[in-house]
């Protein structure tokens, strides 16, 4: 349990980008990204309301690209939004080609991508 009660869903050093984005009533989903791979790589999670984790232990792979998903900087991270169904919409800076290129997927109230 985190500081204030609720679940620590930190990985290590590696924070929660951003912190809790609105899913479906009484829970959300939020996004982080991670170095378990070794590079930077996206995930998300939907927690309910009681912090408890409703998809994979770990949160589901939304891009294991080569290079970073890191969005650049901690001041740059994963921008998601509700798509009106109970999922979302993930937008974030990917360097896998070499360059800082825009990339989106969306992934539904079951975590499906």
């Amino acid at each position: 349990m985190g500081p204030r009660g609720n679940r620590d869903l930190h990985r290590g050093e590696y924070p929660i980008f951003p912190p809790d984005r609105p899913g479906r009533p009484g829970g959300a989903i939020v996004t982080w990204t991670d170095r378990r791979s070794g590079t930077n790589d996206l995930y998300a999670q939907r927690v309910n309301s009681g912090g408890t984790v409703q998809w994979t232990a770990n949160g589901v792979a939304v891009s294991t690209a080569a290079g970073d998903q890191s969005s650049g900087t901690a001041t740059s991270p994963p921008q998601i939004l509700p798509n009106g169904f109970g999922g979302a919409i993930i937008a974030w800076q990917d360097h896998r080609s070499g360059n800082w290129d825009i990339y989106a997927q969306g992934i539904s109230a079951g975590g499906r991508l």
